[in-house]
């Protein structure tokens, strides 16, 4: 059987049924294959969690941050929505990426292009690092949240809109405003980090 074929099976187990879903027995029922043919491609879990990891990260556009008319926050941003995006697409599998530091090759590749844009553009690597690993972090975070209901969208919306203007006059003058997407969120505060790296890397070229 296709070590590929077996890895995206995996993917799909987790997309479906969530992280605790994916052991060999489920997986290789999937397949319709046993446990030991499993075995002979992943030594373990661990292993099968690293590739199902790494194929997801697979699917982010890396050129989303290599465009030569952008400057490197833009692409740096880009890069950061393709994860983002790329996460919340498979939102079930986001603990697998919270407990581990993925280090696959397509991982790598992720973070070899977010720590190249910052590089090049002159951050001190030490500046480039904690960023890059700062920004990943919050994009998780983010893509964590994503199994929000729209049922819990609509009673938060009622909350605001019928807040007394007495007591809460802003929340009442903005209702109609709230609560803020979280894909909205997620952009607004991801840009709003990046200029916050580049201010403090000019006020502080040595960092």
């Amino acid at each position: 059987m296709p070590r590929d074929r077996i890895i995206q099976a995996a993917v799909e187990l987790v997309d479906s049924g969530g992280v605790e879903a994916l052991t060999f027995r489920a997986l290789a029922e999937r397949l319709g294959s046993g446990t030991a043919t499993l075995y002979r491609h992943m030594a373990d879990r661990a292993e099968l969690v690293g590739e199902v990891v790494d194929h997801i990260l697979g699917e982010i556009d890396l050129t989303a941050g290599n465009r030569p008319d952008e400057d490197w926050q833009t692409a740096l941003a880009a890069l950061c929505d393709e994860l983002f995006t790329v996460l919340a697409r498979h939102q079930h599998a986001t603990p697998l990426l919270a407990e581990h530091v993925p280090t696959g090759p397509r991982a790598m590749a992720f973070r070899e292009a977010c720590l190249a844009a910052m590089l090049n553009a002159g951050l001190a690597p030490t500046t480039a690092a904690i960023s890059a690993a700062t920004l990943g972090r919050y994009t998780l975070g983010f893509a964590m949240q994503m199994h929000t209901t729209g049922d819990d969208r609509q009673q938060i919306s009622e909350a605001f809109e019928h807040a007394d203007s007495q007591r809460y006059p802003s929340i009442h003058a903005l209702a109609e405003h709230l609560p803020v997407p979280l894909h909205a969120e997620f952009a607004h505060g991801i840009r709003m980090m990046i200029r916050g790296i580049a201010a403090t890397t000019a006020e502080n070229p040595s960092g």
